[in-house]
């Protein structure tokens, strides 16, 4: 019996016994997973996101990423082959916003828009020196200007260059004309209303100082130099010689022609002086006249260049705006082989707008 109440007894103990070892190993079980779970966690190239289930291996790109570019991956992308392996590592670029705008762009963007580096249209580049800006859409053209004298060192002893537009009739508001009857018929034919005109038949170099062609409007007589003081001008144009080729020396021709020129100076200094070449005549007229001829004409040209260069004048070649491949006055140019038609009158109007120096 008392071996029955031991047994009994026993029991109890036995299971109790049985149940320790048993948790023991259930314990050692869940050690040995969580060793795993950690070693898996830490090991390179786990990565974990709140809310996504990213499995060890792959490189999907953070959530808050998704907005940005695809990131460029500095090696070749994993292969089935390269399951358990960790993937090479990712470099994401930062968004634009954060990149500061390179050399020679500018930020442009709308209003609550993340802003983009754009480069900026050729007509909103500044020009580089000598260069001219290109209008862009909507712009509105503006008048090339020739070289500015005081400041890129202009080249007296050259003709004037062409402009890149001409300018309108009102650009000669503010200029005076002077000169013989060629400038008389350009009046007529073409010459701009606005501007005014100091002429007369046969004027000379030396009688632009001393004869009296010009009536004022209380009916008094005066000299062209004379005149030029009761008005203020800002571009002057002479163009005189074709009557002082009869002259027996040339350089009484230049030395009066200076003299004339040093007295506009002296009246109006802060003028444009823009001193004209002589016009060809025609071919026939050139060959059968011994003074009125092309030979002369060149030479004086010669002569009047020299001096503009000289006094620093601007010179205006208009003569290759009428002249025939030889350097002629084309023959429907003219009725006597001197004076202008109007269609050459046009012509000569025309070379005035397209050379010209901007003060």
């Amino acid at each position: 019996m008392a071996n029955k109440d031991y047994r009994i007894q026993l029991k109890p103990k036995n299971r109790l016994q049985r149940f320790l070892r048993r948790s023991h190993f259930s314990q050692l079980v869940a050690l040995f997973f969580l060793i795993i779970a950690l070693i898996t966690i830490l090991r390179p190239g786990y990565t974990h996101n709140a809310g996504v289930n990213v499995p060890p291996g792959n490189n999907l790109p953070p959530v808050n990423q998704a907005a940005y570019p695809p990131a460029e991956q500095t090696g070749a992308p994993s292969s089935a082959t390269d399951a358990g392996r960790p993937a090479p590592p990712v470099s994401v670029k930062p968004p634009p916003a954060t990149q500061p705008p390179e050399k020679g762009v500018y930020e442009a963007g709308n209003p609550g828009e993340r802003a983009q580096t754009t480069t900026p249209p050729p007509h909103a580049q500044p020009a580089g020196k000598g260069e001219y800006n290109a209008p862009g859409p909507g712009d509105q053209v503006p008048v090339t200007p020739p070289r500015d004298p005081e400041k890129n060192g202009y080249d007296y002893h050259k003709p004037v260059p062409a402009a890149g537009a001409a300018v309108p009739d009102d650009y000669f508001k503010d200029a005076v004309f002077i000169g013989d009857s060629r400038t008389e018929g350009f009046k007529i034919f073409s010459g701009p209303e606005e501007a005014t005109y100091y002429t007369a038949k046969g004027l000379k170099v030396d009688t632009i100082l001393t004869k009296e062609f010009i009536v004022n409007n209380s009916g008094k007589k005066m000299t062209i130099i004379e005149a030029l003081t009761q008005t203020p001008f800002r571009k002057v144009y002479i163009m005189l010689g074709i009557n002082e080729l009869g002259w027996a020396y040339s350089d009484l021709f230049i030395k009066r022609y200076g003299e004339a020129i040093d007295e506009i100076k002296n009246i109006a200094p802060q003028a444009q002086i823009y001193v004209q070449s002589l016009l060809p005549v025609s071919e026939e007229r050139s060959k059968n006249d011994a003074i009125y001829n092309n030979i002369n004409i060149e030479k004086y040209n010669g002569l009047i260049q020299q001096m503009a260069a000289e006094k620093e004048l601007y010179y205006l070649d208009v003569a290759q705006c009428v002249a025939d491949p030889e350097g002629n006055l084309a023959g429907e140019a003219t009725t006597d082989g001197i004076h202008l038609q109007k269609a050459y009158c046009d012509l000569w109007l025309g070379y005035l707008r397209q050379h010209y120096i901007l003060p």
